[in-house]
């Protein structure tokens, strides 16, 4: 018999009442690449509690032979459906658009996973495309299926999606 083990370090930063995450990290191998995916906001997931978007992830990164996860979001409000973020979207912005470019500061690779086309998230992924311009990282990539021309979402992964470059597409909204 073989018993294998395996220590895991996993971080996450919250606002002083827990409504605001702004990162979540899950370190398996510090000697490997790091991975950063940026998605539109963050659901249940916590230090403890994996959902299906942070369990997918985890799953996609080990497979890319990446060491370490770390997630942030467009959006820092937690919340499971994107009707919960309206009237919201400004909550803990400057905050979090700081972890955002520290995060893409220390890590090797970029995955966007934002998934929705909504109009009303240009601004932001605008702001965050700044971020990734201002530190000229160039290994940004995203899953997509052949029917979408917008990253996917990763609570789901389909067995068609491929990874591709993404490429900067958001201009300034005003």
């Amino acid at each position: 018999m073989k018993v294998e083990s395996v220590d895991i370090k996993v971080l996450a930063e919250f606002s002083d009442n827990k409504d605001l995450r702004y990162s979540l990290t899950k370190v398996w191998n510090s000697d490997k690449r790091r991975a950063l995916f940026i998605l539109l906001n963050p659901s249940k997931a916590d230090v403890l509690r994996m959902d299906n978007t942070f369990c997918n992830i985890v799953n996609q990164c080990i497979d890319l032979d990446f060491g370490s996860v770390t997630l942030v979001n467009l959006f820092p409000l937690m919340a499971t459906e994107q009707s919960e973020l309206v009237g919201r979207l400004e909550l803990g912005k400057d905050e979090n658009l700081k972890v955002i470019g520290r995060e893409i500061n220390n890590i090797d690779d970029i995955f966007i996973a934002w998934g929705t086309e909504n109009k009303k998230y240009h601004q932001r992924k605008s702001d965050v495309e700044s971020i990734l311009k201002k530190y000229n990282k160039k290994n940004i990539c995203c899953w997509f299926d052949k029917n979408d021309s917008y990253p996917k979402h990763l609570r789901i992964v389909g067995k068609d999606w491929v990874i591709k470059k993404y490429q900067l597409a958001f201009e300034s909204v005003t």
